[in-house]
Order: structure tokens, then sequence, then C-alpha cells
């Protein structure tokens, strides 16, 4: 997760220049024939992280994914406000060199050769983060191919009481299996 975080959750410079970090999760999902986008039980946590280790409103303190049939639910706390972008780097395959060492907005990505994203989601937040001003892009091999909104494609956002949880087709981001 990155874009609006700083300290270990940071795939990009943070907001007052610093340098960026990364911080790289590897999980086993827990899989549900149905859910239901913003449901408390797709909370299930990969990764936490400290409070009060980042500037307020960057702060990020956890990330969580589940499956469903169709579907990977990715969410984790923000600002109140939801005021930040966010940016949510998907590397699939484990390959050295295989996904893009920048993203699709130009950052560099901070990250081991064999763990460079091959999807990247971007949440902007804007007055609250909404499924139509949310991005899917996808490395072609060479470069990141033409963005593709999230509401277009089936996907769907949940934003309340801080917490933001977007649900993503797995068709959409090669994790169909």
């Amino acid at each position: 997760v990155a874009g609006g975080a700083e300290g270990d959750w940071s795939e990009r410079p943070t907001p007052d220049g610093g340098a960026p970090a990364r911080f790289q999760v590897a999980s086993q999902s827990r899989w549900r024939s149905a859910r239901t986008e913003g449901d408390a039980a797709n909370r299930v946590v990969i990764a936490t992280d400290p409070a009060a280790d980042a500037a307020a409103g960057y702060d990020l303190t956890t990330l969580h994914a589940v499956q469903s049939a169709n579907d990977w639910y990715f969410g984790w706390h923000v600002a109140a406000d939801g005021g930040a972008d966010y940016v949510l780097y998907l590397d699939l395959d484990h390959v050295e060199g295989s996904g893009g060492a920048t993203d699709p907005l130009g950052n560099p990505v901070s990250a081991t050769g064999a763990h460079l994203p091959e999807y990247v989601i971007v949440v902007e937040g804007g007055a609250a983060p909404v499924a139509s001003n949310t991005w899917i892009y996808r490395w072609t091999g060479s470069a990141w191919a033409t963005r593709q909104n999230l509401a277009s494609l089936g996907g769907g956002l949940a934003f309340a009481d801080g917490y933001l949880e977007i649900r993503v087709r797995g068709t959409d981001i090669g994790m169909e299996d």
C-alpha cells in the first residue's frame, strides 16, 4: 500500500519528501464462496504496522485480504476523511524483473526485482474514495497497459468510519484461481 503513506507502508516518497520504503506481504487468504462488500468478516489481517509511527492521516496500521468465488477484497484503515490517494501493488509471480520498476504514475517501485508488481490499483481519495475513481493497471511485460476503471469492471469500494475496502474481480488482477 502506498501513496499518502510513509514509513514501512510506503512505496512512494513521503509527503515531507522523505525516502521511500517498502512493505512486502505474503499471506494465505481466507476463501468463502460468497462475501458482501464492506462486511466486517472481510477484515482478515495479513499485515500490521505500529500506530503513531507516521504523520496523522498517513499512518496505515493494518492490511486485510480475503477472497470469494470470483472476487478479492483488500482493505485497510485510513484517515477518517479518506482524502489521500492510495496505491496497492500486486506481485503475482515472484519472478526476477517481471513487473514494473516504476508504477503507472511514474514513481519508482521500491521492491526487490523478484517482487515488482504486475498489477497496480490506484484509489484516488478526493472528498471520499469511490469505485469510479479507482483504477487498475496491468503490466504488459514492457509497459503499463491503459488503466481500467474498477466500477466499469464490476468491482466495488466501501468506505466508512476510516476503513477502505476494495472488491476486485479475480480475473481483472490475474488471480482468477
